[in-house]
């Protein structure tokens, strides 16, 4: 027995829901999420709570010059491959008792 074919429209998954809470997510824009609630777009803070204090030595330019690059990327892991290749590694010092 042979079925027909349905006949079926384009997909325009640049349009679903899920798709499009994602892309605004990635690029860092204002935002609605799956549940409702809105989410505000990517933005640098004043202070950084990092032990390190990364981003006081940077000027504002410096710092949303930076987070306007992370938006460009167009997929989290294009964006997490670019902040891994920023991050440099160091070996922590363990004294030893009694030093």
């Amino acid at each position: 027995m042979k079925f027909r074919k349905k006949r079926r429209g384009v997909r325009n998954t640049e349009k679903y829901k899920h798709v499009v809470v994602k892309t605004a997510k990635i690029k860092g824009l204002p935002r609605v999420n799956h549940r409702g609630k809105d989410l505000p777009g990517r933005r640098t803070e004043e202070t950084c709570r990092c032990p390190q204090k990364c981003f006081d030595g940077l000027s504002e330019d410096d710092k949303s010059g930076l987070i306007e690059q992370i938006n460009s990327f167009g997929t989290k892991d294009e964006q997490d491959i670019y902040l891994q290749s920023m991050i440099e590694l160091f070996t922590p010092i363990h004294l030893k008792a009694g030093q």
